[in-house]
């Protein structure tokens, strides 16, 4: 049996993250890695929305609203990898080294790397 893949034809529009067909054929739909992205930014801006545990964090002000510009960035369908570079500086530089703030950063930072 020849495989030729999916064929669709007609007046037809098809919108799937997995198709699989014939013997023995596995399709997985996994979040993608820009949903990735836009899920560790939403973490983040929960870890910088929470009360910080060091007080004398610098501008944390600043922090969440670099954090809402990311999330406007990523909301893009090709976000540009050095803005939300920067705005990672700015919530680390804004938070310190709060530990929350700075795992929270490193999981942004590693599903950037995956969508770029």
């Amino acid at each position: 049996m020849k495989n030729y893949g999916v064929h669709i034809g007609g007046n037809s529009t098809v919108n799937a993250g997995a198709i699989a067909g014939g013997p023995g054929a596995v399709a997985i739909n996994s979040p993608s890695a820009l949903d990735k992205l836009r899920t560790a930014l939403g973490d983040l801006e929960q870890v910088v929305s929470a009360p910080l545990s060091d007080p004398a964090t610098a501008s944390v002000a600043d922090a969440r609203e670099a954090v809402q510009e990311a999330k406007v960035e990523a909301a893009k369908d090709t976000p540009d990898k050095g803005r939300l570079m920067s705005f990672l500086g700015r919530v680390t530089a804004g938070a310190g080294t709060v530990s929350q703030v700075a795992a929270a950063v490193t999981a942004v930072e590693a599903a950037l790397q995956a969508v770029m």
